[in-house]
């Protein structure tokens, strides 16, 4: 996902906008392949800070996950503001352990990357904006019942006679004395 900025390049100040969907790429995330069910909407202003071009950007996106109780694929959807800083690539000049001027007046809280020429890939940023905002634990729905840890049905669908209960068998004399006084 590259912008041009050859038109803003020596123009501090200014801004440029972009609007477009994007086909994304599927990709690993926690051991998951997360796959996207549309194309990824961007709409995006670089603005040029003489430091280098701010990127702002609002990224809408649909995920094909699967629920992690029931195994059934699902939808999520990402709605997420994302901003970063991008700065001119450095020449391997600079002696390590030297810091720029530039760096120390940078906000902490801003993401830097960097880019080269006159485009600017935002493929990056895109990525982490999506990885912060996936769920760690995508359910189909909140009250998920899951599966049965023995025959495998879905009990969302319908239930099964399985004998689910298990007891800890250091406590299992426990459960017989509670037995015998109903």
């Amino acid at each position: 996902m590259k912008l041009d900025i050859h038109d803003i390049k020596n123009s501090p100040g200014e801004s440029k906008s972009y609007g477009f969907d994007e086909e994304y790429p599927k990709f690993a995330f926690m051991g998951e392949e997360i796959r996207f069910a549309e194309p990824v909407h961007l709409a995006v202003t670089v603005t040029n800070i003489e430091v280098g071009f701010l990127v702002q950007g609002f990224i809408h996106a649909v995920v094909k996950r699967v629920c992690a109780r029931c195994t059934e694929t699902l939808t999520d959807e990402i709605n997420s503001d994302f901003t970063g800083l991008f700065q001119q690539e450095k020449e391997s000049t600079s002696h390590a352990g030297e810091e720029d001027e530039e760096s120390e007046d940078e906000d902490e809280n801003l993401e830097v990357y960097s880019y080269h020429g006159n485009t600017i890939d935002i493929t990056d940023i895109v990525s982490d904006t999506i990885t912060v905002e996936i769920s760690m634990k995508p359910l189909c729905r909140e009250d998920c019942r899951g599966l049965c840890p023995v025959c495998g049905q879905n009990l969302n669908e319908k239930e099964c006679s399985c004998d689910t209960e298990e007891i800890d068998e250091r406590l299992a004399d426990l459960k017989k004395i509670f037995s015998e006084k109903e």
